[in-house]
């Protein structure tokens, strides 16, 4: 037997056998290196993201919710409902209103615009059936949303003329209103937007009072700007001890 074959057989043999397995190291190395990289890149990510993969986004979906129907119309069965995202039956807030006339099966919906609504009742004032309710139709504080906490205006919805009225004042937000006796007229107050901050909310905006013409559409102040002023006058001075 040759020796010398043999020796350099096993060398050859060895050589081999630590190439596999410096090779076969250095893939392990490799790959346990790749998944570290890609687990820090993806940390990096959620971090930059505002997001952590291990947190469920838990908040559901707005879905559009019809609310109890309201009979406004024994004779004409005329209802309304008020139309929410929110699944309680006793709340007020709605984004819209549909009219339903159950005797030709037809709906309307009355504000063609996003809307955040609420107060919503109904009268009869001289023979006519109407809707009453206040809401916003714009983010008046710009904080990206209409919401409830935005300026409202008053809105009038004539049933039989399937005709909505917006009353609002430029600069102010609707507080309340009262039907006169009689008739359809309102008085109303309206608190003034004075630092124009969109909110309605500070000590120093006032809230004033008017009255709605129903004929004529149209709100005028209470007191003229001579009563006003005068009434300010006679204002207590802040006495301070």
């Amino acid at each position: 037997m040759n020796i010398e074959k043999i020796r350099n057989y096993n060398v050859r043999m060895l050589a081999v056998l630590l190439s596999i397995s410096v090779a076969a190291i250095g893939l392990t190395i490799l790959l346990i290196l790749s998944v570290f990289i890609k687990v820090f890149f993806d940390e990096r990510k959620e971090i930059s993201t505002g997001r952590n993969i291990s947190i469920v986004d838990s908040k559901p979906k707005s879905q559009t919710t019809f609310l109890d129907p309201i009979l406004i119309d024994t004779a004409k069965q005329l209802y309304v409902y008020k139309i929410s995202v929110s699944k309680k039956e006793d709340e007020d807030a709605f984004f819209n209103l549909l009219l339903f006339d159950a005797i030709n099966k037809t709906s309307v919906r009355l504000l063609d615009k996003p809307f955040a609504g609420s107060e919503l009742s109904t009268f009869v004032a001289g023979g006519e059936t109407l809707l009453r309710f206040e809401g916003s139709d714009h983010d008046s504080n710009m904080d990206g949303e209409i919401r409830e906490n935005d300026l409202k205006n008053f809105y009038i919805y004539r049933v039989e003329k399937r005709q909505l009225r917006k009353i609002a004042m430029p600069n102010a937000g609707f507080v309340s209103a009262e039907l006169l006796e009689g008739g359809k007229d309102f008085i109303m107050r309206f608190i003034e937007d004075r630092n124009q901050d969109g909110n309605a909310d500070s000590f120093e905006e006032r809230v004033l009072a008017y009255w709605y013409d129903f004929e004529q559409q149209k709100l005028s102040p209470i007191v003229s700007p001579t009563l006003l002023k005068e009434i300010q006058d006679l204002q207590p001075k802040k006495v301070e001890y």
